[in-house]
């Protein structure tokens, strides 16, 4: 039930555009989407894809967005696929299983080092554990994501991120690999995340996603920093 309130608020904010404004204790936070992804509208394949989703990843936090490769989810509305390989959703997190709430009193730098985020001065380093954990999940087969747990990759000024790995199925129900990057931060003194995943079968593309999810994270504290309202 909870998930399909999420879901119907979804609809509500996401008329499928590539941004979103929406109200979290008070503040008003701008969800801008990723760049080269495009956010699911109120179309019912895009409710149901969602739904989908959110239930594989198990994330029972506030969805303020979900995304994909514009072309794929073209190709998914159309029938011509049956699952997304590259997607990913921003997200408010709760605390104690109620209304996101904020962290007061908390800079986004000490947040970030509270939060376990580290530079790493090598990325190589940051590579060979990415792999390290993507060949560990490929080996022990079929592995949800809901059952495992990230692991740290890098931090910098905006955000911590850690990478997970683990299987999706598709529609017809085959499973396949997925790494996620995901990245978490305060935004106007709330805990926000974004989470990106790819499916790969072959080497992980731990550096391309890091890259990606570090452009999307300075995108949304960006896009904050310049609204009205703004708290760091």
């Amino acid at each position: 039930m909870l998930r399909l309130i999420i879901l119907q608020l979804l609809v509500m904010m996401a008329f499928g555009a590539q941004a979103a404004s929406v109200n979290l204790a008070g503040r008003k936070i701008e969800i801008p989407i990723p760049t080269e992804y495009c956010q699911f509208g109120k179309r019912l394949v895009d409710i149901e894809l969602a739904r989908v989703l959110l239930n594989e990843l198990g994330n029972d936090n506030q969805v303020l967005a979900f995304f994909a490769d514009c072309d794929e989810l073209d190709d998914y509305r159309h029938r011509r696929r049956n699952a997304l390989d590259n997607f990913g959703l921003v997200f408010a997190q709760k605390r104690n299983g109620n209304s996101p709430v904020p962290i007061t009193g908390r800079s986004r730098q000490e947040f970030i080092k509270d939060m376990g985020g580290v530079i790493i001065s090598d990325p190589s380093d940051v590579v060979k554990l990415g792999e390290a954990h993507y060949k560990l999940a490929q080996a022990r087969g079929k592995l949800s994501l809901q059952s495992q747990q990230p692991f740290h990759l890098q931090a910098d000024d905006n955000g911590a991120y850690f990478g997970i790995v683990g299987q999706l199925s598709d529609s017809d129900g085959k499973p396949s690999t997925v790494l996620g990057v995901l990245g978490i931060t305060l935004v106007k003194e709330m805990f926000l995340s974004i989470e990106i995943y790819r499916r790969s079968n072959a080497s992980p593309p731990i550096e391309e996603l890091l890259e990606r999810q570090q452009a999307a994270m300075a995108k949304l504290v960006e896009a904050n920093r310049l609204s009205p309202d703004s708290r760091k």
